[in-house]
């Protein structure tokens, strides 16, 4: 599989405080990378840096070789990054369908009136709220909410989804629906990069996962060499000692 998404010393720095630092990662084709770390680790800094959402202090992120990071955000959606956010903000008056259609255009500025519907029906459809297309936001639940998320950032026509903690605080029947949703964005065609809290989703989703602690990379490797290195488990338990 060739790399899709590559970072290389990226760095994002907040007056003093590193947030991210010097951190290498790749995302390859059809992949889904997890991404984990404790509290203020640098995890939804660095997707913010990877989707143009704010600029890197240092270092660079291509997407099949063009240069995105520097860019601003809607550019990095035309090229082909969409992004979920931990807190789901949908457009509160407007339809849940006419969220997905704001995402549509976003993504493809030329699209026509009829190909938009019938791409955000489709979409609805596919993450299982085509029967609430005329609904507002404010009468879903959580779960639909987050699923609204995901489907307007599918409207853009992404080659890589950035998905912010979209099981957190969902129940176990929601999570495991969720992720199976995932799973099949992937057979899609897409790559995935994920942070979520949520271990056992995040362990059973992964083909790789990525550590970071103090906005520095800690560990990387399959799901179950992750799980058991000293230094993940310090980095969340704390030493023995302590």
């Amino acid at each position: 599989m060739s790399q899709l998404l590559v970072g290389q010393g990226v760095c994002r720095y907040f007056g003093g405080l590193k947030a991210v630092d010097q951190v290498d990662f790749h995302l390859d084709e059809g992949e889904i990378l997890g991404l984990i770390g404790p509290n203020g680790a640098g995890k939804t800094t660095l997707f913010s840096v990877a989707a143009g959402s704010i600029p890197a202090t240092k270092g660079t992120v291509w997407l099949e070789g063009k240069q995105v990071s520097g860019r601003s955000a809607y550019r990095s959606v035309h090229l082909g990054i969409a992004r979920t956010h931990q807190i789901v903000r949908p457009f509160a008056r407007l339809t849940v369908l006419d969220n997905v259609l704001v995402g549509h255009y976003y993504g493809r500025p030329q699209a026509t009136t009829g190909a938009a519907q019938d791409r955000a029906m489709e979409i609805l459809d596919f993450i299982g709220l085509a029967d609430r297309a005329g609904r507002l936001p404010g009468e879903l639940t959580l779960a639909g909410r987050k699923r609204l998320e995901v489907a307007r950032a599918l409207a853009t026509g992404p080659k890589v989804l950035l998905l912010d903690e979209v099981i957190a605080g969902l129940n176990p029947v929601e999570s495991r629906r969720v992720v199976q949703l995932i799973q099949q964005i992937r057979d899609r065609g897409l790559a995935i990069i994920v942070i979520e809290h949520v271990m056992q989703a995040l362990m059973s989703l992964s083909d790789r996962v990525m550590v970071l602690d103090h906005g520095r990379k800690l560990a990387e490797g399959k799901p179950e060499e992750v799980a058991n290195d000293p230094a993940v488990i310090e980095a969340y338990l704390g030493r023995e000692e302590d």
